[in-house]
């Protein structure tokens, strides 16, 4: 009788890049129903995203990307950092005095910006006035961090935290409910003004028109916090950014009829947004004020190329914020 031979199947694997893991956190986020909340009357960080081993504050891409995290992983502080930054070991082989993750903890991603020293027309270094290498930023790889909550407790750790907390001032909850934000209406004052976009108040609803380079919001009183007017203005205000003369953005360029570029250039400007009001110290508690299809019309757009999009939607939104905050003026740092 003749023995049957079973045929092994290798099994293959996909290699799924960084790249990709950070756009699933993204989509997770959304899949999930979370908002931008961020009370800085409540936390012990003030509003700041910092890390904890340099002392120095996520910016721009990475405000969007650590507030999502800590969302997702219902985080109590904004303090983040590497595990090997943490741990403060000095080489692989040193035992380090630092903090230690829990076994299992996950990071979040964020992006790091690549630097290479820059050289002159003939070869050689460029030195600051100190002497040292002047570097220049080629681009952005994905890293992982971690929230100080996934860290062992321990003394160190309760002295770090200790170290960040800011108490609530006297009479923090009454200013909370102040509509008006001295700084961000400066920056939109200087703005309207350099690039000649009108504006007006009235109405039940907030748009930019770019037929006509108009920007609508309904009256300060109708709205019920800085958050709520500010974020509103701003997001309205990274819209007029797109036209032609300006960012020249696709998303905004495109015909009406287009849902999809449509629902593109919102996210830009909604990340552009909350990445203006933690810069300027507003909270994000009312955030996201957008309606389910724009969600999910932002998932269908982060799914089709899990490689790539992300960055080039975080790109678009940080040009944005920096053309608006410069009155027009483009600034080559992303």
């Amino acid at each position: 009788m003749p023995t049957k031979t079973r045929t092994k199947t290798k099994e293959t694997h996909t290699k799924i890049s960084s790249e990709e893991l950070l756009c699933d956190q993204v989509i997770s986020f959304f899949e999930k129903g979370y908002q931008f909340k961020k009370d800085w009357k409540k936390t012990s960080t003030s509003g700041d995203i910092i890390n904890f081993s340099t002392g120095k504050d996520y910016t721009n891409s990475n405000v969007i990307l650590l507030l999502m995290a800590q969302a997702i992983g219902n985080y109590k502080h904004s303090l983040w950092s590497g595990v090997f930054q943490a741990s403060g070991k000095k080489t692989k082989k040193d035992k380090g005095n630092g903090l230690q993750i829990r076994k299992g903890e996950r990071g979040s991603r964020i992006m790091m910006p690549i630097f290479i020293k820059k050289k002159d027309k003939n070869g050689n270094y460029v030195l600051d006035q100190n002497g040292k290498p002047v570097l220049i930023c080629t681009g952005f790889r994905p890293t992982c961090v971690f929230n100080i909550d996934q860290f062992l407790d321990c003394d160190k750790k309760e002295s770090i935290i200790k170290s960040y907390t800011v108490a609530s001032a006297p009479g923090a909850e009454a200013e909370a409910k102040k509509i008006e934000h001295k700084e961000s209406q400066k920056i939109i004052d200087k703005y309207l003004e350099v690039e000649k976009i009108s504006f007006a108040h009235g109405g039940n609803s907030a748009y930019y028109s770019p037929t006509t380079d108009h920007i609508q919001m309904p009256p300060k009183e109708a709205f019920n916090s800085t958050c709520g007017y500010y974020g509103t203005l701003y997001h309205e205000a990274l819209h007029s950014s797109g036209t032609k003369e300006r960012c020249n953005r696709p998303s905004l360029l495109a015909p009406n009829s287009n849902r999809k570029m449509y629902a593109l250039d919102e996210i830009i400007v909604e990340f552009g947004s909350v990445i203006l009001c933690q810069s300027q110290k507003i909270s994000t508690i009312d955030k996201l004020q957008n309606s389910s299809a724009y969600i999910e019309h932002w998932i269908e757009i982060l799914k089709e190329n899990k490689k790539t999009i992300l960055q080039e939607i975080l790109s678009q939104s940080v040009e944005a914020v920096n053309y608006l905050k410069n009155a027009g003026e483009k600034k080559d740092e992303k």
